[in-house]
């Protein structure tokens, strides 16, 4: 078929054999019409990914027997993502096209629609898929592998990286999720669009008028344009970049851009790569890699989730070149959203381009909960000084106050787990003014009866000798220790469960670990408070 047109061929095919996804794509066969049906295919698509098949799907709706508008509609929000998606049905059966029913009608553009927007983003996956091996589909432990949750998770699946797509396989308007540890997740839905969620197993709204749940995962970019009736016709519009920050408020991605028909050779297509560095200072957008003879739109969008810094877009750069972008630029603080949205804003025909921009902190920190930057007294070129490290500058502080102060996004981010603790690496838009943070360092805690050993630090390094006491007094009471990242950086609070209150509580961050300098900033329920024998602490 190449041969004979010269251009790429279509192959599908319902018998295959091993390394067939070479050539061809698979669809699974003659389904019912049952939601068991539904649940199968999502495990389907990912074990024919693994084989090596990246092109893959289940006839939606079912191909046997008669559907139903229920199970119909959450289909079509799930075929979405097949990679191979298509509605398909036995001669003899019930109507089960989209248009069948109002409310499947409307679901289905819906995410169809979704789709097509993010069809830069599937393609580019399918070209790595098919000249290096990788997976487009893939399970959730291909990316968390020491994540035991998502070991056994086949009710879920990735496209690729970045992307997070949570079936929902009844019709309830909930869904129990289940977002992966030592990540961050951000929605890609328009009804909350940016917003990050935590961690962890909870309930998501999966409503039946919108898309099936979708997250973008932190340090990613996903590239996409807005849809239109045909791929010929997307292909033509502006492209856009979603971009979500880690921990560390940097992210990555890719595009692979061609004349969507001609077969692969050397140098033939476009491959770029999208970096973004920020920090509370400045922030840099750059793309690099290769720009074949193709025209390619322009990137006019930018969306950058997880922002927490005010963006001065007035005094931007583009290419070296001052450019303002107050008139198409903007920031949501709520959300912690970045909206870029300007006409020729970045021609990417060819590479070495970039933007950037300087920052300021959105909001100060209340005078009772600051942690000093620069102690020392008499620091000389405070607000230089206080900017190099990624401190916040308060131009007016009351007497008393400290003018340089850590934000509260500031000391270790957790990035693993042990088989006793946590693995924390340094935030490294926030710096230590002292010396170089220790990285990794590791939290651990242990218990003799009521007394609880908390041990914040390095492994294999010399520690001094200190009897800790290793009898415990009864409280009636086990102190329960509950790990937080509700301010974008790791953080512990010690709780009494009886008072329902934190005793010990360092989310006001500033946990900083060099040589020679170790600070723990800490918020106590109490005015006073008194150790055991030689531990002691007097604290106002």
């Amino acid at each position: 078929m190449e041969a004979a047109t010269s251009k790429r061929p279509l192959v599908l095919t319902r018998s295959s054999f091993p390394s067939g996804g070479r050539y061809a794509g698979h669809w699974l066969g003659d389904n019912l019409a049952a939601w068991g049906d539904l649940q199968v295919s999502i495990s389907g698509i990912q074990d024919f990914s693994m084989f090596g098949i990246p092109y893959v799907g289940a006839d939606i709706c079912g191909f046997r027997g008669s559907t139903t508008e229920g199970l119909c509609l959450r289909w079509h929000q799930l075929g979405a993502f097949y990679t191979f998606s298509r509605n398909h049905n036995d001669i003899g059966q019930i109507r089960q096209d989209p248009a069948a029913w109002p409310k499947v009608a409307a679901a289905t553009r819906k995410s169809f629609l979704f789709r097509y927007r993010y069809l830069p983003y599937l393609y580019t996956l399918h070209y790595f898929a098919a000249t290096s091996g990788s997976t487009v589909v893939r399970p959730l432990f291909f990316e968390f592998p020491k994540d035991h949750l998502a070991r056994f998770n086949d009710g879920e699946f990735m496209w690729g990286e970045a992307m997070l797509i949570i079936p929902a396989i009844d019709i309830l308007p909930d869904v129990y999720a289940y977002l992966p540890q030592d990540a961050s997740w951000y929605s890609l839905r328009d009804a909350d669009y940016g917003i990050k969620t935590a961690s962890g197993l909870e309930f998501v709204n999966a409503g039946i008028e919108d898309v099936l749940p979708v997250f973008i995962r932190g340090g990613y970019i996903i590239p996409r344009q807005a849809p239109e009736m045909t791929t010929i016709a997307s292909r033509k519009n502006p492209l856009e970049l979603v971009i979500a920050l880690n921990d560390m408020a940097e992210a990555s991605g890719r595009l692979f851009w061609d004349d969507g028909e001609s077969p692969i050779t050397p140098n033939c297509c476009s491959t770029y790569q999208f970096e973004m560095r920020a920090n509370s200072t400045h922030a840099e957008f750059t793309v690099t890699g290769y720009a074949a003879n193709i025209t390619i739109p322009p990137l006019n969008v930018i969306d950058i989730f997880g922002y927490d810094w005010l963006p001065h877009f007035e005094a931007a750069v583009v290419n070296g070149v001052p450019r303002s972008l107050s008139d198409c630029a903007s920031y949501d603080s709520a959300k912690r959203v970045v909206s870029i949205n300007c006409t020729n804003l970045l021609d990417i025909s060819s590479v070495g381009k970039s933007i950037s921009w300087s920052n300021t902190y959105s909001e100060t920190v209340d005078p009772d909960k600051r942690v000093e930057c620069f102690p020392a007294p008499g620091t000389t070129q405070l607000e230089s000084r206080c900017a190099q490290v990624g401190c916040i500058y308060d131009r007016l502080p009351e007497f008393g106050i400290p003018a340089c102060y850590f934000p509260p996004k500031s000391g270790y981010v957790k990035t693993g787990t042990t088989s006793d603790g946590v693995v924390l690496e340094s935030y490294r838009p926030v710096s230590n003014p002292y010396g170089d943070n220790i990285s990794p360092i590791f939290f651990k805690y242990s218990r003799i009866g009521s007394t609880l050993n908390i041990r914040i630090g390095p492994e294999g390094r010399y520690e001094p000798p200190l009897n800790l006491p290793r009898e415990s007094y009864d409280i009636g009471e086990e102190l329960v220790v509950e790990q937080t990242t509700e301010t974008g950086v790791f953080a512990f609070k010690v709780k009494r469960p009886s008072a329902n209150e934190s005793i010990w509580d360092t989310t006001i961050g500033g946990l900083m670990f060099a040589d020679q300098y170790i600070q723990s900033e800490e918020a106590i329920s109490k005015r006073k408070y008194m150790g055991h024998h030689n531990w002691w602490i007097n604290v106002r």
